[in-house]
């Protein structure tokens, strides 16, 4: 006679609202725990909480634009450093009088 083995226990994953991956995400900050030891404590997936981590920081860059005055009638030249270039080798130059 087989020995019936126990029955698997199914993982149950949790949804996690916008708010609640914030708070949890701030709340890790300030605890001065690891996010190891944070995440174990909480019940949350280690890799979940650096992948929520991830989205914020590229959330967090947002474009703008900047006002530039020039004086009527000099040459202007204006040099645009691209923020996506890990060398920062790249540039847009553009250089015209202004009337």
């Amino acid at each position: 006679m087989k020995a019936e083995r126990p029955a698997r226990r199914r993982r149950v994953s949790k949804r996690y609202s916008a708010e609640d991956r914030e708070r949890l995400i701030q709340e890790q900050a300030q605890s001065g725990l690891t996010k190891t030891v944070f995440c174990a404590r909480q019940g949350v997936n280690l890799w979940t909480f650096y992948g929520w981590a991830k989205k914020r920081r590229s959330g967090e860059r947002k474009l703008a634009f900047a006002q530039v005055e020039v004086a009527a009638c000099t040459p202007a030249a204006v040099e645009v450093l691209l923020p996506n270039d890990p060398a920062s080798a790249s540039a847009i130059t553009a250089s015209e009088t202004i009337w």
